[in-house]
């Protein structure tokens, strides 16, 4: 293993907490197709922008506040909220762009000294942990749930200035512009919450709140649009699909009732997908998977109706079927650690089931971008206990320890594993390694609340 650094995970969730209003933490979903779907809407957009899209970390909350920000560097945090207001996917990409204007501006490092003095005074905030489950937080399948507590600052640290938000307007639209799309989307959802600013600050979306407009600010984005080339150009089916897909998930997920009433009358594909979704949350499983069938029989490659499945399935203790269709998910959608995790977890149900196919599972997780997910650490002691692995269950614990902030257990659990690794030195030198880590990072969050 490689040494860890500091988690950048848990300063993500960090760095999230401290700019979050306590009112609406309420902690970020994980799931591949998601993540998958807004990477290729926002990947043109970080190129055209001068950004390296596989360095841009796009972080999902769980919130129906309509709001996105940047925060950590190229992090970018999109609320639920916002994916769910936005009316097409070139509205979403217009809040993308002008985000992805502010990392290419370097906005955030010049007010790096604010942020720094608002977490001195009021971030007592810390992350209490990872939960990989899907929908609304069961722990054995593919959407992951992460929550923060403590004291959060003031959301008026996320307000920008007046000039840092046109000038991340203009950079935002030309690089909409110069990826060859259309920048309606970015004038038709301005002038939407245009009218929030007569509002009680209490009555308005965060995005208002944190981004302050203007009367300026909208005739720039309306002017730049009259004279673009691209401004009657239509955005690519594609990405059009896989915005509504998005949606279509998110609301079925989080308000199955309100996704049932808005899709049943449709007949389309992801009106399909958002009942079979809201179906199976209402506990109605026949109907969500007769509902999945007919996706799979009109996409049968498709991995994130396989992946569906196997959650169904898993979550009814119906493991031979859940084992199945996540395999099919894995070799449909390989690069997916997300997918990856839930085949493990999905293996490891079965006490009986030996757990060298979970454990390769796992490292294909922890390869394919799951390297910072503490839930891979959790499943990897699990299967190394089935083994009779002691040493590497210890050590697997003192990763998950590691990057949930808990360092007290990461170091004894590091240290038992060290005196158990006599004959594995690289596997020893990682138990230094995390002892060493935790130390750090224990003298640093004590010398930041001295």
């Amino acid at each position: 293993m490689t040494l860890l650094k500091r988690p950048s995970f848990v300063l993500i969730i960090a760095l999230y907490l401290m700019a979050a209003n306590s009112a609406f933490a309420k902690g970020l979903i994980r799931d591949a197709e998601i993540e998958s779907d807004l990477r290729a809407i926002s990947a043109p957009l970080f190129e055209a922008a001068g950004l390296n899209p596989a360095q841009v970390k796009i972080v999902l909350i769980n919130d129906d506040n309509v709001n996105a920000f940047v925060a950590g560097g190229q992090n970018l945090f999109i609320y639920t909220g916002m994916i769910l207001e936005a009316k097409t996917v070139g509205e979403l990409s217009g809040v993308i762009a002008h985000e992805a204007g502010h990392m290419a501006g370097g906005h955030l490092i010049r007010m790096r000294g604010a942020a720094e003095r608002a977490s001195l005074e009021s971030m007592a905030a810390t992350v209490l942990g990872i939960a990989v489950g899907v929908g609304a937080g069961d722990a054995n399948a593919g959407v992951a749930t992460v929550m923060g507590g403590g004291e959060y600052a003031n959301r008026v640290m996320l307000r920008n200035s007046r000039v840092f938000e046109s000038s991340a307007d203009q950079a935002g639209m030309a690089a909409i512009e110069r990826a060859g799309y259309s920048t309606r989307g970015m004038a038709s959802f301005l002038e939407r919450l245009a009218g929030q600013e007569v509002l009680p600050e209490l009555q308005r979306s965060g995005y208002v709140l944190t981004h302050p407009l203007s009367h300026e600010r909208l005739e720039t984005v309306e002017s730049f649009v009259t004279r673009s080339r691209n401004k009657d150009k239509k955005w690519p089916d594609e990405l059009e699909n896989k915005f509504r897909m998005v949606q279509a998930k998110l609301l079925a997920f989080t308000n199955p009732a309100r996704a049932m009433r808005q899709y049943e009358s449709q007949n389309n594909t992801d009106a399909y997908y958002a009942t079979a979704i809201a179906a199976y949350r209402q506990g109605r499983i026949d109907e969500a998977l007769q509902k999945l069938a007919v996706l799979e029989k009109g996409d049968a490659k498709n991995p994130w109706f396989k992946e569906l499945r196997g959650q169904i399935y898993l979550e009814q203790g119906r493991i031979p079927q859940a084992v199945a269709a996540y395999r099919q998910a894995v070799a449909l959608s390989p690069q997916s650690g997300l997918i990856h995790l839930a085949l493990a977890q999905a293996l490891l149900q079965n006490e009986t089931q030996k757990p060298d196919e979970a454990l390769r599972e796992l490292n294909a997780a922890r390869d394919n971008g799951e390297e910072d997910t503490p839930g891979v650490y959790r499943w990897m002691a699990i299967s190394y206990g089935r083994q009779g692995r002691e040493d590497l269950a210890k050590l697997s614990l003192a990763e998950e320890a590691l990057l949930k902030g808990d360092y007290n257990f990461a170091i004894t659990q590091a240290k038992s594993a060290e005196a158990l690794l006599a004959k594995d030195p690289a596997a020893r030198q990682r138990a230094r390694d995390i002892q060493s880590a935790a130390m750090r990072s224990m003298s640093e969050r004590k010398n930041s609340k001295g």
